[in-house]
């Protein structure tokens, strides 16, 4: 699990720091969060951070990423801030502006 975490952040960093200089929108990423229920908020939340680093400071147009997540967790009920998600304790929504690609069974 770690390994993945951390290879992901691999690929992230150097996506955004590779693309930042460039932004000429011929990179792609696909990010992906294939769980659901709210037990796993985490994964989700953590998509859409990555979503919001590649397309604020990654240079990365939003049609070029591609972001699959079950999207149950932004309107749960047990959400205590329905429509909005965070990745850290008082943090900025990261579910603003995202464009989800593909959601549900789809994912």
């Amino acid at each position: 699990m770690m390994k993945s975490i951390l290879s992901t952040a691999f690929f992230l960093s150097s996506c955004v720091f590779g693309a930042a200089s460039s932004k000429n929108g011929s990179n792609w990423a696909v990010l992906i969060a294939g769980s659901n229920g709210y037990y796993n908020y985490r994964h989700q939340a953590d998509v859409s951070h990555s979503y919001q680093i590649l397309t604020k400071m990654g240079g990365f147009p939003s049609e070029n990423v591609i972001v699959m997540i079950y999207n149950d967790i932004v309107n749960n009920s047990q959400n205590p801030i329905p429509g909005k998600l965070f990745n850290e304790p008082g943090g900025i929504d990261v579910y603003d502006d995202i464009i989800v690609s593909y959601s549900g069974d789809k994912v």
